[in-house]
């Protein structure tokens, strides 16, 4: 029988994009709890002990959980930075919604931003110890150069392993 890889933290992920695909498509904290139980197929209790009752922290859960997910910041996943970059593009790929939410919701004065600017502190973190001799500016670049890289539609694989490896000499 096949082991499942981390199955709480895939359950915490189809969670957190069931809310994110929820937010999006129906407006801010605009859904029920029912519709993540239906898109889900999980009960009212697995998602309340994984992210409680109240649709506010839900949806900071879940913008956390889909960001660590994004910039690879999940301990379990034993890839190399420029596999977890990959594979996050894919995903994007895949669907563009939650792009576009960080987008609108980034710009903004909420906490939604809070939450996105906590994420991405502990990313610029796990630069600096991955690239210890770059400065912060040099750091805050290539973070805006892994964004581009992620999300540029024209930027075919091999060409992003080649910018990940030209950026962070690895």
């Amino acid at each position: 029988m096949a082991k499942k890889i981390n199955s709480k933290y895939q359950t915490q992920l189809k969670i957190s994009e069931a809310i994110l695909g929820l937010e999006i498509k129906k407006g801010h904290l605009n859904w029920k709890i029912t519709e993540v139980t239906k898109k889900t197929g999980l009960s009212r209790p697995i998602i309340y002990r994984y992210f409680g009752s109240n649709k506010n922290k839900m949806l900071s859960s879940a913008i956390e959980i889909f960001c660590y997910d994004f910039y690879g910041l999940v301990e379990h996943e034993n890839l190399s930075f420029s596999s977890r970059l990959i594979k996050a593009k894919k995903k994007l790929q895949e669907n563009i919604d939650p792009a576009l939410f960080y987008l609108k919701w980034r710009a903004t004065t909420s906490p939604l931003n809070e939450a996105f600017k906590k994420v991405e502190a502990k990313f610029q973190k796990k630069l600096k110890e991955q690239n210890p001799n770059l400065t912060q500016i040099e750091l805050l670049a290539l973070h805006t150069i892994i964004h581009g890289i992620v999300t540029a539609p024209f930027i075919e694989q091999e060409e992003a392993i080649q910018l990940i490896q030209h950026f962070t000499k690895k």
